[in-house]
């Protein structure tokens, strides 16, 4: 593997008061998976995700989904990572939540009638097959005013992180644009997918016990070995609209090189590798993500890598500098 880039972040970025919202970046960062499954396929009956190319995918909701998960883990105030800012950093998307339950907990719905009245038919029965719902059904998005809009979106800001990061769609109340956006992942090389027979001894109840006997079987799957780059955007417009600040964007970046030590499982084994990171200096952008792409490319020095001493990483260190806007680093 080509020798990592260590250069520090500017330290104008760091300690310029002004820089407050977080900036317009755009993220590539390196994950690998050794004897694992990255992301199983629900269609495929938890076989790893694969393109018709042979190439292994990793859902930019999984990324998504590790992401939340450790916020969630983060914000014990005994880990100590938000500092007293743990109700600032909330996760909306928590497992097995509820929508209107997890905006109830951060709205103050006194005075404002219709939206409550929204919320609530959208509590009891988002689809209009009740009678209460059957009633609100079409006109709920015509009810909720702007000013309501604006205050569901500023509330849901203020207390969620993976709001503010990642955007949130609220059905017939509208929807808040995320200010980070999280490609697929495709792996660099092609992959071959080992399917290895399982078996359990304990059975679920008793009627499994009289059926199935005390051995059930079934299937774990995975790959030798793959390397994902992962292409993470931060538009800095609705980083400003969303509240998104320059500390939740360093935060972030600390999630995301963190993230797989929390998150791995047993058939999971998923290691970040490296980040290269490109601030912008203003919202509109100073490189584009085509010479960003062409700025780090891959090869694999053999047709079935092992390891990551079989990928060759290059970083045309010419192509960035020539980006006068742009502040290039690695974590």
């Amino acid at each position: 593997m080509s020798k990592k880039i260590t250069a520090p972040i500017s330290t104008s970025i760091r300690q310029d008061k002004n820089l407050d919202a977080a900036p317009k970046a755009d993220i590539i960062m390196l994950v690998s998976c050794i004897n694992s499954n990255p992301n199983g396929d629900p269609d495929d009956e938890g076989r790893p995700r694969c393109d018709t190319e042979g190439h292994a995918v990793i859902s930019n909701g999984s990324t998504k989904r590790k992401v939340r998960d450790t916020i969630t883990a983060y914000t014990d105030p005994s880990v100590g990572f938000f500092a007293g800012e743990e109700d600032k950093n909330k996760i909306f998307v928590e497992r097995n939540s509820i929508r209107t339950q997890q905006m109830a907990t951060v709205l103050d719905l006194k005075g404002r009638k219709e939206l409550a009245s929204v919320i609530k038919a959208n509590d009891a029965d988002t689809e209009g097959s009740s009678e209460e719902g059957a009633k609100t059904k079409g006109k709920k998005s015509a009810s909720v005013s702007r000013e309501d809009r604006a205050y569901v979106a500023k509330q849901l800001c203020d207390n969620y992180l993976d709001t503010r990061l990642f955007g949130q769609c609220l059905g017939t109340i509208g929807a808040i644009e995320g200010a980070v956006q999280i490609e697929n992942a495709v792996s660099v090389n092609v992959v071959d997918v080992d399917d290895m027979c399982i078996t359990a001894t304990q059975v679920a109840n008793e009627t499994q016990a009289t059926t199935k006997g005390d051995r059930t079987m079934g299937r774990s799957s995975g790959i030798k070995f793959a390397l994902f780059p992962v292409y993470i955007h931060v538009n800095g417009i609705r980083a400003k609209q969303n509240g998104l600040t320059r500390k939740d964007f360093d935060r972030f970046l600390d999630i995301l090189s963190e993230m797989y030590e929390q998150t791995n499982s047993s058939v999971r084994n998923l290691q970040f590798e490296q980040m290269f990171v490109f601030e912008h200096d203003n919202v509109r952008g100073s490189m584009s993500m085509k010479d960003i792409r062409e700025a780090i490319q891959f090869k694999t020095l053999k047709e079935s890598p092992t390891s990551m001493n079989d990928i060759k990483i290059m970083v045309n260190e010419n192509k960035i500098k020539s980006h006068k806007g742009i502040k290039f680093y690695t974590r």
